[in-house]
């Protein structure tokens, strides 16, 4: 039996909840899944220019397994820019650095400014119904 998948640490939810392509003809493509923990990757080694031991650090894995999740996320990427595909972030095997949170309406994430106060309505929607995601909680999603 294999063992269990650890939790990663990210800085927080992508400021983004993917990417769209331009001029498909108007073909629709089914989007490539990327968790959070394969843009984490792709922020630490591509944007920030950590190393690898650096970023496994960063997210509390071993350099190995950050290779791995490092690969998996530039895969995709490059398959979405070949195939002409979107990029949707979504859930993964994670844990934030600062509480994050999340509008039950809209699925909008963000950040509250005010040391980790729960924020009073969503930046998107106004929805009241806000929720904060809490460390070691397992985001799935569809991949």
């Amino acid at each position: 039996m294999p063992r269990r998948k650890r939790h990663r640490r990210i800085s927080g939810p992508p400021e983004s909840k993917g990417f769209q392509t331009i001029g498909n003809l108007g073909r629709q493509r089914e989007p490539i899944w990327m968790s959070y923990e394969e843009y984490e990757a792709i922020r630490l080694n591509d944007y920030l220019k950590l190393g690898q031991e650096d970023g496994a650090g960063q997210m509390d894995v071993s350099r190995s397994t950050f290779a791995r999740i490092y690969d998996s996320a530039r895969k995709k990427v490059a398959r979405s820019l070949v195939e002409g595909r979107p990029i949707v972030f979504s859930g993964g095997d994670v844990y934030f650095n600062h509480p994050a949170f999340r509008c039950k309406k809209c699925a909008n994430w963000f950040r509250n400014s005010s040391a980790g106060k729960k924020p009073d309505n969503c930046t998107i929607c106004s929805s009241t119904d806000i929720e904060q995601f809490h460390e070691n909680v397992n985001y799935k999603f569809n991949s």
